[in-house]
């Protein structure tokens, strides 16, 4: 809508540009502007050749009555237009108008409808820029590139086309980008965590050994660089290793600075991983002392949900545990405490029904 109004602003202004020399009076005849003004310059003169002495009155009189003569002469001699010319002028006007008013709005529209994009849709200013970015960016990968098909063993123009590969998505051609920058700009702990991450990328997000091996090789040239450090942790957590992980995230977040913008995903693996920890720990334990130790975190889950309530993961979570311990008892107990407490949520219940179908099978009945 706003923009067909500046296209009715923009056609209304050449309009106006047409039609206002038309609207302009003709001169008709008579005396022009710079005649009489010439005329009242005489008469000026002769008043101050009079106030300076040169002239008597009686010669002031005759000198500007020669000035009137003259004047006069000129007016008649200047041609006048005739009625008929004055009809003739007034209808090649309007005629000059009317095409103006038809004719500016018809090429314009067809002009538009030409070269114009009517059936685009309407694009934010934002996205507008965004696509010229993308573009500029692509042409000047191009130019790269196609120097370095003339020039293979340019080093310099490997090393500046890898990380936009990486920017783009484009990792495998990032991991030969890079390997090129290593063989002739020669390695550091950069280039070489560039490599791995981009083979990361290149296998789905999986640290591979290939991938892994670099990192290292990387940590040996920088021992604290944030990069490798996270990639080689989170070979660990992928590994299943969740102890080692969760001590080399630890460290890594202990190392971070305050504006480190990898700072919230370090947070959110080490979350996860002390979720997870407790469980790969009780795992490894003999027999006797795993039973202990899951009766034991059972037990702290019912006190934790009796004290602050929970949510209805928490109370599945318990139920489901004490059925598995075998006890009964505490799982009705629990069953019963959830309903309870639950007894205006359609959906929370609809979750404690399958629990409550696993006691009933057993010789313990609920109320």
């Amino acid at each position: 809508m706003v923009l067909w109004l500046v296209f009715a602003l923009m056609m209304g202004a050449a309009i106006l540009a047409v039609l206002w020399p038309l609207s302009r009076p003709l001169s008709v005849g008579g005396p022009s502007t710079g005649e009489k003004s010439f005329v009242k310059d005489q008469i000026r003169e002769i008043e101050r050749d009079v106030a300076r002495g040169f002239l008597s009155p009686a010669e002031k009189d005759v000198a500007i009555a020669e000035v009137g003569r003259r004047f006069l002469k000129a007016v008649a001699n200047e041609p006048s237009k005739s009625p008929a010319q004055g009809e003739l002028a007034l209808r090649r006007r309007r005629a000059a108008s009317a095409v103006a008013l038809s004719m500016i709005p018809l090429v314009s529209l067809a002009f538009y409808s030409l070269r114009g994009s009517p059936h685009l849709p309407a694009a934010p200013f934002s996205d507008r820029l965004a696509d010229t970015a993308q573009m500029d960016l692509q042409q000047a990968v191009g130019r790269v590139e196609a120097h370095l098909a003339n020039a293979p063993e340019d080093g310099r123009g490997w090393t500046i086309l890898a990380p936009i590969y990486m920017r783009m998505g484009r990792s495998d051609d990032a991991v030969r980008a890079y390997t090129a920058s290593i063989r002739l700009e020669g390695d550091n702990a950069a280039r070489r965590a560039g490599l791995a991450e981009a083979q990361v990328m290149s296998s789905g997000g999986l640290v591979t050994a290939d991938a892994l091996e670099n990192f290292k090789a990387a940590l040996k040239l920088e021992p604290k660089l944030p990069k490798a450090r996270y990639y080689v942790a989170l070979a660990a957590e992928q590994d299943g290793r969740v102890a080692e992980a969760l001590s080399l995230f630890r460290e890594l977040r202990g190392d971070a600075g305050q504006d480190d913008p990898w700072v919230p995903t370090v947070d959110t693996h080490i979350a996860k991983l002390q979720r997870n920890a407790p469980a790969e720990a009780i795992a490894r334990l003999p027999d006797a002392e795993r039973d202990e130790a899951i009766r034991g975190m059972v037990a702290g889950l019912a006190a934790r949900l009796e004290a602050d309530g929970g949510s209805i993961e928490d109370w599945v979570r318990l139920v489901r545990s004490q059925i598995v311990l075998g006890a009964r008892a505490e799982a009705l107990a629990a069953l019963t405490k959830a309903r309870e407490r639950f007894k205006d949520d359609e959906t929370a219940l609809a979750r404690l029904a399958p629990l409550a179908d696993a006691l009933q099978s057993s010789s313990d009945k609920l109320p």
